[in-house]
């Protein structure tokens, strides 16, 4: 299944930022901890784009405030109530297959790429 994309490829174009100005949130929290991004994720993205901020969050006490200018959010969801800290957004990758916990109006009507992780373990699980 391709991305859900709710908006056009010229908006998108418009509003790709550089990894200079782009600043990236992790934000998968779950008791199950092979469920969490290991930190080396985080790392790995810092080398490649040591000008890119990239906030992983160890828990969700932390949301509201790294939101606030945050460009790409990676997660398992973000609701309504978040979605408005984030005024700046514009991608959301679920790490989940998928993404009916994303599908509420104020989403779908903000033109934020929405993508998620469909598909990663399929070759896996058919082994």
């Amino acid at each position: 299944m391709p991305p859900t994309n709710h908006t056009n490829s010229t908006s998108l174009t418009n509003q790709r930022t550089k990894p200079k100005n782009t600043h990236l949130v992790i934000a998968v929290w779950h008791p199950f901890d092979q469920w969490r991004p290991p930190a080396r994720m985080s790392n790995t993205l810092r080398e490649k784009w040591p000008r890119m901020r990239v906030d992983h969050l160890q828990n969700l006490d932390q949301l509201e405030g790294a939101l606030k200018d945050a460009d790409v959010f990676v997660g398992y969801s973000i609701r309504p109530k978040q979605l408005a800290w984030a005024p700046h957004l514009k991608w959301i990758h679920s790490t989940a297959a998928g993404i009916a916990q994303l599908a509420y109006p104020e989403l779908i009507e903000s033109g934020i790429l929405v993508t998620n992780a469909s598909g990663v373990h399929s070759h896996t699980i058919g082994e």
